[in-house]
């Protein structure tokens, strides 16, 4: 896991992906903890992995699981915002290589208040993050 990384106060760590689980594999998700003193906003993130990335949330409505695309995302004060696996998440599109475990990528976060924070995120096991 990466250790923590900040722009201004804001804290971004625990980040990381699964490997694809086939080389065919077109799409990856980014799973990550953000923490910040002051509410902010994340806008935009980009990753040299894929040609797109977007902020989704998988969510129950009435026994189906919908994957919606989120424009932004706001981060409240003195909270930690969790992505993982079943929420929150990082979608990754037109992956250019299929993610390869022990591979660390980067990823750019833009946000309202604190600007840009460049992370790194670990590629793990195909199931990571199911506990």
């Amino acid at each position: 896991l990466t250790t923590g990384v900040s722009a201004s106060d804001l804290i971004v760590k625990d980040a990381f992906a699964r490997a694809s689980p086939t080389p065919a594999a077109t799409t990856g998700a980014v799973y990550l903890t953000i923490s910040s003193p002051e509410a902010d906003r994340l806008t935009a993130v980009v990753s040299p992995a894929a040609a797109m990335a977007h902020l989704h949330e998988s969510k129950d409505d009435s026994g189906v699981m919908k994957m919606l695309m989120l424009e932004s995302l706001d981060i409240a004060a003195g909270e930690a915002t969790t992505f993982k696996p079943g929420g929150l998440h990082i979608m990754l599109t037109g992956l250019k290589a299929p993610l390869k475990k022990g591979e660390s990528i980067p990823l750019e976060l833009t946000f309202e208040k604190a600007g840009t924070a460049e992370i790194e995120y670990e590629v793990e096991a195909p199931g990571a993050g199911m506990n």
